[in-house]
């Protein structure tokens, strides 16, 4: 019996999702426009969670003796989990991490989102009254989670008084 090696081939999705330039285009024009009126532009997303504890983690120390760890990473061993949200500043190149060791929530997001706002050292805008906030559609930040849109209004919107515009970007484009 012989065996056939089948070459395994990707689709564009563009080519699947008929909207897809026109969402792409609502997204480069907002961020344009964003740019061009000097409003704060950012991208949020949460980034890969990490198990603190004696965990073995890849990468290179030179010491004399090797250090000893766990031979598995169960979750229930851990001391806590990091979970890194990063904020990028796309105007000035800059990036901020927050990191929380409860769970990836809402709440922490729109948090992370408002330490950023009111850290005294960010790069300041001419206009300060609206924000534009670039994000995936999955996970703390999903455009179908309710209390992500709360507390955006709630936090940001109501008690700093911004005019907060969304985009989230589409699942295949991250």
């Amino acid at each position: 019996m012989t065996m056939l090696c089948d070459k395994i081939e990707k689709k564009n999705p563009r080519n699947l999702i008929p909207s897809a330039t026109v969402s792409s285009n609502i997204l480069t024009e907002s961020r344009n426009c964003s740019y061009a009126q000097d409003i704060q532009s950012e991208r949020v997303d949460t980034k890969k969670k990490e198990l603190i504890g004696n965990f073995y983690q890849s990468g290179r120390t030179w010491k004399k003796e090797a250090e000893l760890v766990n031979s598995h990473d169960f979750p229930q061993e851990a001391i806590a989990k990091a979970i890194p949200y990063g904020i990028y500043d796309l105007a000035h190149n800059q990036g901020y991490i927050y990191v929380g060791t409860s769970a990836d929530t809402s709440e922490f997001a729109v948090d992370a989102i408002n330490w950023w706002w009111q850290h005294p050292n960010r790069t300041r805008f001419q206009r300060e009254d609206k924000l534009l906030i670039l994000c995936d559609a999955g996970g703390s930040n999903d455009y179908r989670r309710r209390l992500w849109k709360r507390q955006i209004q709630s936090v940001l919107a109501d008690s700093l008084g911004l005019e907060v515009m969304v985009c989230h970007y589409q699942a295949w484009r991250i």
